[in-house]
């Protein structure tokens, strides 16, 4: 099984978390509850939702001396 894992880092560059696409993490938690059922240690899948907020980027001001010097 192939994962497409994105990290998620802080601010110093430090990875915080993981993001999988939910086809991937529908996969994962099949194979935990196979694993699980054989009699392994029982897996216990919590979900804690939260709100991520969006990033809001303005765009940065350009006057149009810097266009022009650009060309």
């Amino acid at each position: 099984m192939k994962l497409k894992v994105h990290y998620i880092k802080d601010a110093e560059g430090q990875k915080k978390a993981v993001k999988l696409d939910i086809h991937d993490w529908d996969d994962l938690q099949q194979l935990l509850n196979k694993i699980s059922a054989q009699g392994n240690e029982p897996i216990e899948i919590i979900e804690t939702p939260i709100e991520v907020q969006k990033i809001k980027s303005k765009p940065s001001k350009r006057h149009f001396s810097d266009l022009i010097m650009n060309i």
